[in-house]
Parts: structure tokens; sequence; C-alpha cells
């Protein structure tokens, strides 16, 4: 498909009910959506970047002018086939992920309407449906939450996740235990807390939760692997996580055990990469074979193959995929446990690498 024409559109859309975070309170929601269109077929994305820059750096008033002046003019007049091919196109640009996402993933949902197959599909997708969990800002008083947890569980929901922050948080858990002990619980503080902290977020560990996401700062890797050491509950990175290089480093110095990956967060992946290779090759995720991953690893740099092996360990463990071994990969040799120095070296080297 030639490109031909990027329209960016804004819509404003009001909440039904109002979403708070530890950053604040919002009740409506503006969202830049993108079409991409040419040789009779429109694609449509969206960008995830919020009205304010708290969440994260980018926002609403940076996506629109890095896209209008730099992203679009980069793919204009160009022949994309596939929608994996816009991140080389988009590279020379630094940063601005959650805009650049939004073009990416319309041209995926262009590729996906000229095959006539939906994006699902295209991606390596399976199943037709999937168990849901659902996310619960904080409320104006407990049994507000007590509330809308009933409802969101009455609805079908699997997983609760609600937002935390001090002051609504250990208080908040014990009563939502007290009412519902079995459920699939979680929390996330959108980097509510800091060091002087850690003894208190220890208090986390008795309501048996699922994970605490980003409970440290936005940018933060280190001192969330010190975090981890004294906790049980495991910790989720969010926001420290903006590409596969961190997510390398991450996994190496165990600063989580889960991450959190969003398409417009770390702009593509390499899970799509993996998924779209395999059906590439004729196969979806629940006919991948053994010489699938070994061909797919034999010139795989060491953070790609980590990420794989963290993805496919969590496909298997859902029946998604057959039980296979992830391989090493050429010239990898097996990951020894980190000694202290060298953690630092590597602490060292994520703060100060150029790249990043």
């Amino acid at each position: 498909m030639k490109i031909e024409a990027i329209t960016l559109r804004e819509i404003q859309m009001p909440l039904v009910h109002f979403f708070e975070t530890s950053f604040g309170r919002i009740y409506s929601r503006r969202i830049l959506l993108v079409t991409v269109e040419g040789e009779g077929l429109r694609g449509w994305g969206e960008c995830v970047a919020g009205e304010d820059p708290f969440y994260s750096s980018e926002w609403i008033e940076s996506a629109w002018p890095t896209i209008k002046k730099y992203l679009a003019p980069a793919l204009l007049g160009k022949t994309v086939s596939q929608g994996r091919e816009a991140g080389s196109l988009l590279a020379r640009i630094r940063g601005h992920r959650m805009a650049k996402a939004a073009l990416e993933n319309a041209l995926w949902d262009a590729e996906a309407r000229s095959k006539k197959q939906p994006l699902w599909k295209l991606l390596g997708g399976t199943r037709r449906e999937i168990p849901c969990g659902v996310s619960i800002g904080i409320q104006n008083s407990h049994e507000q939450l007590l509330e809308r947890i009933e409802a969101e569980l009455a609805a079908g929901y699997r997983r609760i996740k609600l937002k935390v922050k001090p002051g609504w948080d250990v208080n908040v858990l014990e009563k939502v235990r007290g009412r519902w002990a079995d459920i699939t619980l979680s929390v996330d503080a959108n980097a509510a807390y800091t060091l002087d902290e850690f003894e208190h977020l220890r208090k986390f560990d008795q309501f048996h939760l699922l994970m605490i996401e980003q409970p440290l700062w936005n940018d933060d890797i280190y001192f969330h692997a010190r975090l981890q050491k004294q906790l049980k509950t495991k910790i989720c990175l969010d926001e420290s996580i903006r590409n596969a290089r961190d997510a390398e480093a991450a996994i190496e110095l165990g600063a989580c055990r889960i991450i959190n990956i969003k398409v417009g967060r770390v702009g593509g992946g390499c899970i799509s990469s993996f998924l779209d290779w395999l059906t590439q090759r004729g196969c979806c995720l629940s006919e991948c074979q053994q010489i699938d991953l070994d061909t797919l690893c034999t010139n795989q740099p060491p953070h790609r193959i980590k990420i794989v092996r963290a993805f496919t360990t969590w496909a298997i463990e859902r029946k998604a995929m057959p039980p296979l071994n992830v391989p090493a990969g050429r010239g990898i040799r097996p990951v020894a446990p980190i000694e202290r120095d060298h953690r630092w070296v590597l602490a060292r080297r994520l703060l100060h690498a150029p790249d990043i």
C-alpha cells in the first residue's frame, strides 16, 4: 500500500464514572485517532497519550505536533506492505513511542483489512474470548469502592486491579479482602511510593495479591530490584519498561516478576514481531513447533530471546501453545545469578547508555 493520506482526529469522551489514580482524577477523555489511507484502504489507530503529562512525558499536546511535523511526513508517499515496517521508517525520530504506535497500529489495521483477516488473527491469536480484568480507580469512600467491585464481578470480570496511593492502600485492602477472600486481586500505585516506605509496602504481602504494579518512580529499575528482594508480592513494572533493553535490565537485576507490556508505551515490541513471524511461517501460536522456535532464536540477541522465553512460558502455562523449549541462541551462555558488583555495573550502564 502506498500511503497517500494521514488524518488526525480528536474526540471528547465523557466517562460513565470518574477515574482517579495517584496523580489525579478525570471525568472525560481526550482521544487522538489516526487514519492512514492508500490504494482504497483505510487503517485506524489510537494514540494512547493522556490529556496531561502525568502517566508519561507524552501527552496529547506533544503527540499532535510530533505526528504532524515529523512522523506523518516520514510515512507519506512510502509503500508499506506490513504494519511492522513502520518501525524502521520512524526510527530517525527519537522517543515519542505512543505517537509512533498510533501510526504503526493504523498500518496493522490496514494490513488486516487488505488480507481480509481480523487483526487478532493476523497477529497469531487463536481465541475468540479471553478472561478479562478491570482496573478500578480511587473512590470517594470505601463503601463506594466495594459497590464498584461488586458490580464489576457481577459483570463477569475475573481479575480486579485497584489503584492505590499513600492513605488509600492497606486500609482499603483490609476491607476488600474481608469481603472477597479469594478473588484475583492486584494493585497499581503509578509510582506513588518512595524508598522511605519500604516497611509500609511490606504490609501488602498479607493480602496475597497477584502483584503490585509500579510502586516506585516511573523511570526506575534499580530500586525496584532492591524492593522486590524484600517483598513476597510480585512487583510488576509498567512505566519503567520502554523497550526490550529495559525489560532485559529489569530481568537481570531482579526488579520484577511481571512486566506490563502496552503497545503504545513501547511503540511496538518483540512479541508482536514474534507472532507476526509465526504467521509468515503459516502457523499460529497454538500450532507453533520446536523447529519454529529453534529457527527464530538462531540469530537473535540475548534480550529478545529472554523476552520470547518469558512470553512462551506464560502462553504454555495457559495452554495457548504446546510445551516447547526456548533455545539459548547462538553464542549465549547460561545465565548465572548476578553478583552485587555486576548489578551495579548494569545499573550504571542503564543510567549512562547513550541510546536511552
